[in-house]
């Protein structure tokens, strides 16, 4: 009798209503994919509890399924409905495999999921707008699939959210206005190689913990909101090639103390090269090349500790090359071809010893164009 009582709750574990549905709903997805490599089908057996298998993690009990991640395998097949019924998961991913189809709507079902990764696929349709039911969510990573359609407004309830990643879709229309006034927690926004239309939504600059903005590769117009340039934990702003326009603020309301990436190439920016990025003493790398900035090139770029690259080609700037930018011997790249600059190549460059890349190529340069760097001559280009 005492036997059968201490053997009792294990019989229940194992045959339990929610074991068998998390049971199920795994051996549905394995239907559902082929494995060349042969993996599921040599671990996923009845013999072995399904807690054990590769791939599949669970909670301390060893009933609920709590992780799914299949990351560089060669999966190919969908994605089965069946995994919403897996109530206790807090980790689905599944990336870079070859699923394709579309994702199943009863993935936003899934009330503790925190973590979903559908990455690198052949994923295809509409983005579900019921993802936006998963509260709990932290990260959402679509990136490198075939998704079409709008972002869904949806997307807005997700206000545990802190990495939202949908770049290198088809993904068209608008970003929804609202999408970011719940979303408060968010560090990092990538919804870059789209087809995104329309303005930057203003409310992007009430997320005070962003520290990563790639909206590059899309259709976007309009000035950028100018809250979007006073941003404290801001680490980097990625918008190249789009169709945005007008000047970017002054030094009064230029505040990102923390920039390292700042690239706008490619867009009809105008007005003098932002005199606020002086103050961004951690900035790496500045791209502003194909727009319409005036003015001279400016002399504290050479005062910045850490820059190591200036792209400012294919401007309308003027003046003389600045001969300070000589004393930057961290400087990797420099390219202020096709402006309207003057006067001679300082001779001083030769003292950029760490220098790879130079071009003063179609301005008005004149004099020699041969740069004397480490004892060896690198020709402007």
């Amino acid at each position: 009798m005492v036997l059968l009582i201490l053997l009792a709750p294990c019989t229940t574990a194992l045959t339990s209503p929610s074991n068998t549905k998390d049971l199920a709903a795994l051996l549905e997805f394995k239907a559902q994919v082929k494995d060349p490599n042969g993996i599921l089908a040599s671990n996923w057996t009845a013999s072995a509890p399904f807690c054990s298998w590769i791939g599949v993690s669970c909670d301390s009990s060893g009933q609920w399924v709590t992780g799914l991640e299949f990351e560089d395998m060669a999966l190919q097949g969908t994605i089965s409905p069946q995994l919403g019924n897996l109530s206790f998961l807090s980790s689905l991913v599944l990336s870079n495999t070859s699923l394709m189809g579309p994702v199943p709507n009863e993935l936003g079902r899934l009330p503790q999921l925190q973590n979903l990764d559908l990455s690198y696929n052949s994923l295809s349709g509409t983005i579900p707008s019921i993802l936006g039911n998963l509260t709990r969510l932290e990260s959402l990573n679509l990136n490198s699939n075939k998704f079409v359609g709008g972002i869904p407004q949806e997307l807005e309830n997700l206000n545990n959210l802190q990495i939202l990643r949908l770049s290198n879709n088809d993904l068209s229309r608008p970003i929804p206005q609202g999408l970011f006034n719940n979303t408060l927690s968010l560090s990092i926004i990538r919804l870059g190689s789209n087809r995104l239309t329309g303005e930057i939504p203003g409310s992007i600059g009430s997320l005070s913990k962003l520290e990563m903005l790639v909206l590059e590769n899309n259709l976007l117009s309009d000035p950028m909101p100018a809250a979007i340039f006073n941003m404290s934990y801001l680490q980097a702003i990625a918008v190249t090639r789009n169709n945005l326009r007008g000047p970017i603020p002054g030094n009064e309301s230029f505040h990102l103390p923390m920039l390292e990436v700042f690239s706008l190439n490619e867009n009809w920016f105008k007005g003098p090269i932002p005199s606020g990025l002086s103050k961004c003493r951690n900035l790496d790398a500045i791209s502003l090349a194909v727009n319409n900035f005036t003015g001279s090139v400016p002399s504290w770029l050479a005062t910045m500790p850490n820059l190591t690259r200036i792209y400012l080609s294919t401007n309308e700037l003027t003046g003389n090359i600045p001969v300070e930018l000589s004393n930057h011997t961290g400087l990797l790249a420099l390219d202020l071809s096709q402006n309207k600059l003057e006067g001679k190549i300082p001779p001083e460059f030769g003292q950029l010893r760490n220098l790879r890349y130079i071009s003063f190529a179609n301005n008005r340069i004149t004099g020699t164009n041969r740069v004397w760097i480490n004892r060896k001559s690198i020709t402007q280009k």
